[in-house]
């Protein structure tokens, strides 16, 4: 038994090693068997007993014993150098392995400068290269591949790790099944670059399952699961799972989660899950959950759970929960739970919302809805657009547009409103309010003091402008007792300007000096003051009496007593307006305009009336209400004359003592003695004519058209043929849906010929003689007997002059037993006869054909029963085929031959190619 005993100098190694007992040595530096013994031995293991050592040529391999063993071999390499190859097989005897095994081992496995130390199936077929383990590979230059299954096949690539592989130059692969593809790739962990794309270039990941699906260059990966499937170049994740499923560039996620999901480039996410589920270009967030669901450019968010459910481009949001959930583009949003959630709008504040385009909020809890409106202060609701408050707890409606609040507590629900100083209030459009506790509530309109009528009401040009066009501005709260004095005003110039209490002393003193002017009398004994008891009524001269309603009496003893009328002049008197609506002339009505008189304008009195002189003319309209004078009733008279006596009527005129003619249907017109048109829209026109029907015409003595629409011409003509309404002519068998009458230039009986009638041209076109004739010649007619009559039983086609027959074209097929038949179905009966006629006939000859082959298949199967052989006592048989025709047969014959060979019975079977079968049955026998 060989064992290791002692440790001997190996030259290869530069180091003593233990070997075995039939190793030499030459003192400090053993022989190169002895090195070979001795690394073999190393790697053995010093443990086991060794109970075979066999040596060929420069390789020597060691075995514990027995053909089933397997052998560990020390080879030398294209260098000068060595391998260790684990398995080679037995060859059978326990005594030796398999040396050609060993030689191909070494073939496959040992490149120049080589190391390698492995099984079979390891290699190290680089120069330069190291493969350590069983199944190692390191097959380029300068490459390593340490552990079971490691491989390296690139220049200077490193594979170490169970199953790492390394697979192109300057390639690193670390850990269990890492993998690392791309040129000068860096894949450190379990699992890590797996499934990357063979054309990366300098990537790195570090942690199990790292960088795995990368694809780019350039990009770094830290920590576990970080890096998974990658599209882009130099994207940076640091942190579990940071920067997965990433497609495009310099994007960089620090974080656990952190910038997942991403699409786009130039994007940063820092802190657990910030930017994750991105969709845009160079998008920040910073802090936990902020940044999530992205889908933009430029965005920032800054704080945990900020920016989060974002659409849009150049939004900023900062702050725990800030500037979530919008869609819009330039916002910004600064403080805990800040939202601004339009274009352009601002919300700076814990809680601040600004929802309004380009709206601001700044302060805690403020709620900017408007568009184009603004709060600084807290809390404060803002509705209207283009409003703005400052202050606390201020409200602006959502109807209160162009408002502006300055102060605290102020609620406005109206447009155009200004309120200035706390608790103030407006509550009329376009109203101011100033100071403290003021309210403006005087609307636009609102009449002003007239101090020439005592009262509010509008009162001409006493006063430049009566009523307001714009809302009060107030000062105080006349209706909480809260009044302000405004000093310090200058004198008014302007008839808008407000005046002070020296321009209204001023008008005190110049009243009194004109309480003389203007209104001046003649001296009487008996003067009775005038009495004006109405509403705004005026009494005007001694005696005078208003006891009416806006009325005026003017003169001595004038009295007005009906509303809104007028007494000019002395004694007048006015009476109640009567309305005129209407006059009827010979049956016609005719309407007035100003038929509800407000009043009425009296200038004298029953008995006592006066002439209203040098009245201009009025205009004459149907709409007009104008007076008219003398001279335009003067004109009416005279166009009056001339109609009575005939005078100015030209190309009309009747002579004639019968009745009058009557146009008794709406918009009609009646034109002769005793015409009558009866139906709206009619025509009657000469004596006796009648057009009874809606829009129907008679025209001529007598005539009559009762149909609508119908039409009756010339004396005596009746026109009572109702439209077709949708009946189908004769002949053409085409509906007209027309619902107008027919037209008439007759009766029965007196029929008139229409004449110089010119050709139709159109389907609905009259057609003259001419073209009738035209037609009767072109037209097939029926044959005449010898008498000259019809013979309704004979046409005969062509003329004298034809040639030949004549072809009827466009037949349709016959139907009846007695129609005529076309040429299409001529053809149909003779293709059914003929194909009835060869069906018939492939039908016989099939049937011959197959009586024949059935024949000659009779005739295969009679010859293939061939006779059994006589042989007393014995029962024998006969098998054949028989071939007849192209027809085949099989049978088989059977004989039973008596003992004295007297008789046999004999029978037979044969089946055809056909599918039949014969049988046959036979005896025979000898007579003494």
């Amino acid at each position: 038994m060989n064992r290791i005993y002692r440790s001997v100098w190996s030259e290869a190694l530069g180091a003593f090693v233990a070997a075995a007992e039939t190793t030499r040595s030459r003192g400090a530096r053993g022989s190169a068997r002895s090195t070979l013994v001795a690394a073999t031995a190393v790697l053995c293991g010093t443990g086991a007993a060794w109970a075979g050592l066999s040596v060929n040529g420069g390789s020597m391999c060691m075995s514990q014993g027995g053909p089933s063993q397997t052998w560990t071999c020390q080879v030398p390499n294209n260098s000068g150098g060595f391998a260790i190859i684990k398995g080679l097989p037995d060859d059978g005897t326990g005594a030796s392995p398999n040396w050609p095994a060993v030689a191909n081992a070494a073939a496959a496995a040992l490149g120049s400068g080589a190391l390698l130390f492995g099984n079979t199936a390891t290699a190290a077929t680089g120069a330069g290269s190291t493969a350590i383990g069983n199944g190692a590979k390191a097959t380029q230059s300068n490459t390593l591949a340490l552990g079971t299954g490691a491989s390296a096949n690139q220049s200077n690539a490193l594979a170490i790790g169970t199953g790492a592989t390394a697979t192109n130059a300057q390639a690193l692969a670390i850990g269990a099944s890492a993998a690392a593809r791309g040129t000068g790739d860096v894949m450190i962990g379990w699992q890590a670059g797996l499934s990357a794309a063979a054309g990366n270039r300098d990537n790195v990941a570090v942690g199990a399952r790292a960088g795995q699906n990368i694809n780019g260059v350039q990009n770094a990966y830290l920590g576990n699961d970080a890096g998974l499937s990658v599209t882009g170049g130099a994207n940076t994740g640091i942190g579990t799972q940071a920067g997965r499923r990433v497609q495009g560039s310099n994007n960089t996620g620090i974080g656990v989660n952190s910038s997942m999901d991403v699409i786009g480039s130039n994007n940063t996410g820092l802190g657990g899950y910030a930017g994750w589920m991105v969709t845009g270009q160079g998008n920040t967030a910073i802090g936990m959950f902020s940044g999530f669901t992205v889908n933009g450019d430029s965005n920032t968010a800054f704080g945990d759970n900020a920016g989060q459910n974002i659409t849009g481009n150049n939004n900023v949001a900062m702050g725990t929960q800030a500037g979530n959930n919008v869609n819009a583009n330039g916002t910004v949003s600064i403080g805990n739970r800040a939202t601004a959630s339009k274009d352009s709008s601002i919300a700076i504040g814990d809680g601040a919302t600004a929802s309004g385009t380009q709206s601001i909020s700044i302060g805690t809890g403020n709620n900017v809805r408007g568009n184009n409106s603004g709060a600084i202060g807290d809390p404060s609701i803002i509705d209207g657009a283009n409003s703005y408050s400052v202050g606390n707890n201020n409200s602006i409606g959502s109807g209160a547009n162009n408002t502006f609040v300055l102060g605290n507590g102020v609620n406005i629900q109206v447009t155009n409103a200004t309120a200035l100083g706390n608790a103030t209030g407006v509550t009329v459009a376009n109203g101011v309010a100033l100071g403290s506790n003021s309210v403006a509530s005087t609307a636009a309109g609102i009449v002003g003091y007239d101090p020439s009528t005592g009262t509010t009401a509008a009162a001409g040009t006493n006063i430049a402008r009566t009523a307001s066009t714009l809302g009060a501005v107030s000062i105080g709260d006349a209706a909480n007792g809260v009044y302000r004095q405004i000093t310090g005003v200058a004198a008014g110039t302007a008839l808008s300007d407000a005046v002070n209490v020296a321009q209204l002393q001023a008008v005190a003193t110049q009243a009194v000096a004109a309480s003389n002017k203007w209104i001046t009398g003649s001296q009487t004994t008996s003067y009775s003051a005038p009495v004006a008891t109405g509403s705004e009524s005026t009494a005007v001269g001694s005696g005078a009496v208003v006891n009416a309603n806006n009325s005026v009496a003017v003169g001595t003893g004038a009295t007005a007593t009906t509303d809104n009328s007028v007494a000019l002049g002395n004694g007048s008197t006015t009476t109640t307006a009567t309305p005129t609506a209407s006059v009827t002339i010979q049956g016609q009505t005719y309407n007035f305009a100003g038929a509800n008189p407000a009043g009425v304008v009296s200038v004298g009195s029953a008995g006592a009336e006066r002439q209203i002189q040098n009245v201009a003319a009025g205009q004459l309209s149907a709409t007009s209400t104008d007076a008219v004078n003398g001279s335009q009733l003067y004109a009416t008279n005279q166009a009056i004359n001339n109609i009575q006596t005939g005078g100015g009527i030209k190309y009309f005129h009747a002579n004639s003592q019968a009745a009058d003619s009557q146009a008794a249907g709406a918009e009609s017109v009646a034109v002769g003695p005793q015409a009558i048109a009866l139906g709206a829209s009619a025509i009657a026109t000469g004596n006796g004519a009648q057009a009874n029907g809606a829009g129907s015409i008679a025209l001529g003595a007598n005539a009559i058209a009762t149909s609508s629409n119908g039409a009756a011409i010339g004396a005596g003509a009746t026109a009572d043929r109702a439209g077709m309404n949708g009946q189908k002519e004769l002949f053409s068998n085409v509906s007209v849906l027309s619902t107008q009458g027919g037209v008439s230039v007759g009766s029965t009986g007196n029929e008139r010929q229409i004449t110089n009638v010119a050709g139709g041209t159109q389907a609905t076109d009259a057609v003259n003689v001419r073209q009738l004739q035209a037609v009767q010649q072109s037209a097939v007619r029926y044959d005449t007997n010898v008498d000259g009559t019809v013979n309704h039983n004979s046409v005969t086609l062509g003329n004298g002059g034809s040639t030949g027959p004549v072809t009827v074209h466009n037949v349709a097929p016959g139907v009846a037993p007695t129609d005529a038949v076309n040429v299409q179905q001529l053809n149909q009966a003779n293709a059914a006869n003929a194909a009835y006629t060869d069906a018939r006939v492939n039908l016989m000859g099939k049937t011959i054909n197959e009586i024949g082959k059935k024949a000659y298949a009779g005739v295969a199967a009679a010859m293939a029963m061939e006779s059994a052989p006589y042989v007393p006592g014995k029962l024998t048989y006969a098998a054949g085929m028989g071939y007849y025709e192209q027809q085949a047969a099989m049978g088989v014959s059977l004989r039973k031959t008596a003992d004295n060979g007297r008789w046999s019975v004999t029978g037979g079977a044969s089946a055809t190619s056909r599918g039949t079968v014969a049988f046959r049955v036979g005896i025979g026998g000898v007579w003494d």
